[in-house]
């Protein structure tokens, strides 16, 4: 979800006092990796045992730029994520997330 936003954007939410995110500058350079893929590996980060891999949900943004809506993701037990796997689990949830954008804003017009 914090992929799209500019980087200023993600500082001025999380470079405060108070802020759960310790390292601004490695959380901005996974946001860079995250917009450059288009899908977010999330490997036992925020619950042990558990890995999640993300895509968001995005439409057009009134500013002409593109605004994450919401977002998709697959999680499973730590011990059955399979790397090998990675690149069939990121074209469905991308197909699916993409598919959705496209119904939000076809809904919208």
């Amino acid at each position: 979800m914090l992929a799209p936003l500019e980087e200023d954007q993600v500082r001025a939410l999380h470079g405060r006092a108070g802020s759960p995110v310790a390292d601004v500058d490695a959380l901005l350079r996974d946001l860079r990796r995250v917009r450059g893929r288009g899908f977010a590996v999330n490997d036992q980060k925020t619950e042990t045992g558990v890995t999640a891999i993300g895509a968001a949900i995005s439409t057009p943004a009134a500013d002409g730029g593109v605004a994450a809506r919401a977002g998709l993701s697959i999680a499973l037990p730590t011990a059955r994520y399979r790397r090998d796997r990675l690149p069939e689990w990121v074209g469905r949830l991308t197909a699916t997330a993409e598919r959705i954008s496209r119904e939000l804003v076809d809904d919208r017009a």
